[in-house]
């Protein structure tokens, strides 16, 4: 898993370095400059609709009508889990993981 602010990639953040890594803001801003984006992108915080899993999405967003729209939603405060309103994990892999709830990546993929 790559970290979110970019750097070197190692298995738990500790072994086996894995090579450096943009982060991840600085690829969404290169995916944006390749669709011909050049403004920065309109960013809002989704509703939080599970407020016991303690994350929060916050979207950021180049669309313009004749170009693809590029979008990326950041979890904050989740894990690193898949996203998901229902499914949960293995209570052992809630030490390295924290199961996020506020939506479901998939859902978001086909119906942003």
């Amino acid at each position: 898993m790559n970290p979110f602010t970019g750097g070197t990639v190692a298995l738990y953040g500790l072994w086996g370095n894995r090579g450096t890594v943009h982060s991840t803001m600085d690829t969404i801003r290169s995916f944006a400059k390749t669709a011909g984006y050049t403004a920065e992108p309109v960013v809002d915080e989704l509703p939080d609709r599970r407020t016991d899993d303690g994350s929060t999405i916050v979207r950021h967003r180049w669309f313009e009508p004749g170009r693809p729209e590029v979008a990326l939603y950041a979890v904050m405060g989740g894990g690193h889990t898949v996203p998901h309103p229902v499914m949960r994990f293995p209570r052992a892999l809630n030490l390295l993981a924290k199961a996020v709830r506020t939506a479901a990546t998939v859902n978001r993929g086909w119906n942003p």
